[in-house]
């Protein structure tokens, strides 16, 4: 499972997989398909069939959410407020 949290420049992630402690991960916003293919070079690594990607909901998401709807990502959209920490 992958959190999202999406910055004007910035996309800084938690990820795990299983019940593994999450790893930190940043990437520039403008280079979101570099995210989502080291992300799925991850999940493969790792034997994962599929990669459940949140994000707290905002107007710059619509963009992220195109990219990572197109690489077959499972993206749930969460109201403002609610995204673990």
């Amino acid at each position: 499972m992958i959190g999202c949290d999406l910055h004007d420049v910035s996309i800084f992630l938690k990820v795990a997989v299983g019940t593994e402690k999450p790893t930190k991960r940043s990437f520039l916003t403008s280079n979101a398909a570099e995210m989502v293919a080291r992300l799925t070079d991850f999940a493969n690594r790792r034997g994962s069939e599929r990669i459940v990607f949140t994000q707290e909901a905002s107007g710059q998401g619509f963009g992220l959410y195109d990219d990572v709807l197109v690489l077959r990502l499972v993206m749930t959209v969460i109201r403002c407020g609610c995204a673990w920490h």
